[in-house]
């Protein structure tokens, strides 16, 4: 008799690990999407659709929390229960249907950057790698007993979205090397305290603002960690304003007459070079279109 998969996720991840389910034929009895996702378009691969192209029972988040269909799920008897990418806390009353545990794939290599938005984090504190991380669901979030775990390195020049896609991947390269183990009760867990460790949550779009009186590389962090496109770019204000930045280099070469931070200095090969607060940087890509020496962001 096959093995039953109460699955819970959303967005590429999400829907890239429930792709990896189906198609190796594990048995997926049911689908738990995120509040308002059923039917809505999104710029990212629906976990709803691909659900509802297979025929699976599917509910959105707060219709788990009603009685009648906690009890449908029980007679599913799930025997694990899988969370992928999905935003909400699962109900401990649900946490204990499956016989084999509940189990979560988590964007970072824990026990740091608990939470959200791990690539943005990790690129803003200079961090050389992040990664995947898979674990047993516990009270606290992100702090279950860990079984498995791989490093995504970053590199100088990595963006927010770039380092998501790779976690994409190698969230199903985890998946698959693992789910065997979960769906036999044959789990092994690292000897490692995940009950400690960093936790972050969302930024607010001002905290995406520019300050220029930051170091080069301050700013250069920012622009990398904010470049999850369609969501909004870091930015700044030139004459009232708001331009958008979405690429930048750090010039270590020049020197030039210290001047206000924001000041563009002069262009090279017709892009702005602006002043920092310790050196200057050269904006590549962005939203400005007419500009003039001595100009200031603000």
């Amino acid at each position: 008799m096959s093995k039953k998969i109460l699955f819970f996720g959303n967005h590429n991840v999400g829907y890239n690990c429930l792709e990896f389910l189906l198609a190796s034929n594990y048995e997926v009895v049911c689908v738990v999407v995120n509040k308002g996702h059923k039917c809505r378009c999104t710029w990212y691969n629906s976990v709803w659709k691909l659900a509802s192209k297979n025929k699976l029972l599917i509910f959105e988040s707060d219709e788990i929390e009603k009685k009648r269909n906690v009890n449908r799920i029980k007679k599913l008897n799930p025997d694990l229960l899988l969370s992928v990418s999905y935003n909400y806390k699962i109900p401990k009353d649900m946490l204990k249907i499956p016989r084999y545990g509940a189990y979560n794939l988590h964007g970072s290599y824990l026990p740091d950057y608990k939470g959200r938005f791990s690539p943005v984090w990790c690129i803003l504190n200079g961090e050389k790698y992040t990664g995947v991380t898979l674990h047993e669901i516990s009270e606290k979030i992100d702090s279950g007993r860990i079984v498995a775990r791989k490093k995504i390195k970053i590199y100088s020049d990595s963006t927010a979205i770039e380092i998501f896609n790779e976690q994409v991947g190698v969230s199903v390269d985890l998946l698959r090397e693992n789910i065997n183990k979960l769906l036999s009760k044959r789990t092994d867990y690292l000897n490692i305290d995940n009950s400690k460790g960093t936790y972050y949550t969302a930024r607010s779009n001002e905290e995406n603002r520019i300050r220029w009186n930051r170091t080069s590389t301050e700013i250069d962090r920012l622009v990398r960690a904010a470049y999850f496109p369609p969501y909004n770019f870091a930015y700044t204000y030139l004459k009232g304003k708001k331009i958008e930045i979405k690429k930048i280099f750090v010039k270590r070469d020049i020197n030039y007459q210290r001047c206000k931070p924001g000041t563009i200095i002069t262009t090279i090969e017709e892009c702005p070079l602006v002043a920092t607060g310790d050196g200057c940087c050269l904006i590549l890509d962005s939203t400005l279109k007419r500009f003039n020496q001595g100009d200031i962001f603000k």
